[in-house]
């Protein structure tokens, strides 16, 4: 029976990606940083760089990857320190 339920559960976690703009990032920071019942948890928080952006036109894989990565840790921090 727990088997059954563990699945179940592991059907409820699946990976979804959504493609966002970087700056849809940063207005989401500064939104949870104005935001009164959240002000203090998000403190600490370093938010992602308005100044880590790229030019128009420029998809260089190293540099979106790298960026990936930090909103992906931007992400994980955020969410742990406001469970």
């Amino acid at each position: 029976a727990s088997a059954s339920a563990s699945a179940s559960a592991d059907d409820d976690l699946k990976i979804k990606f959504i493609k966002r703009r970087h700056r849809e990032f940063v207005a989401l920071h500064k939104r949870l940083e104005e935001n009164s019942l959240l002000k203090y948890h998000m403190k600490n928080i370093k938010g992602p760089s308005k100044f880590l952006t790229l030019p128009i036109g420029n998809m260089d894989e190293i540099y979106v990857e790298k960026r990936r990565q930090k909103l992906f840790e931007y992400l994980n921090v955020s969410i742990k320190c406001l469970k």
